[in-house]
């Protein structure tokens, strides 16, 4: 998760790196798709900003707890295999001091479901 800007053609990449657990609840329909939804805590593990080569930690200046609500949609294969995307917006504001922010993140997700038989 993070953020980049250019101010003055000077690039700065914000990366915050999360330890995120979610608890969805999934509604199956049609043959394979379901929604799925529910609440996600994160814990920063760190964050840097990047501009040009230099790197500094700035950990300091965010919350380390972060609260969301994924929502998806996923395909479940016959084979076992799918696929699913999810929007997590962020409730939490994650600065410690300054201008309000929240994390909003889109995901992109292949997984293999093993059915007991």
């Amino acid at each position: 998760q993070g953020a980049e800007k250019t101010v003055a053609n000077v690039k700065t990449k914000t990366n915050l790196n999360y330890v995120n657990i979610p608890v969805l609840l999934q509604r199956m329909f049609g043959v394979g798709f379901r929604l799925e939804a529910g609440p996600q805590i994160g814990f920063l593990v760190n964050a840097k900003n990047k501009t040009g080569s230099n790197e500094t930690d700035v950990k300091s200046s965010f919350k380390t707890v972060d609260f969301s609500f994924p929502i998806g949609l996923g395909y479940l294969t016959k084979s076992g295999f799918g696929f699913d995307g999810r929007w997590v917006p962020g409730f939490s504001n994650i600065q410690e001091t300054g201008a309000t922010t929240a994390n909003n993140v889109f995901q992109l997700g292949v997984f293999y479901q093993i059915t007991g038989k």
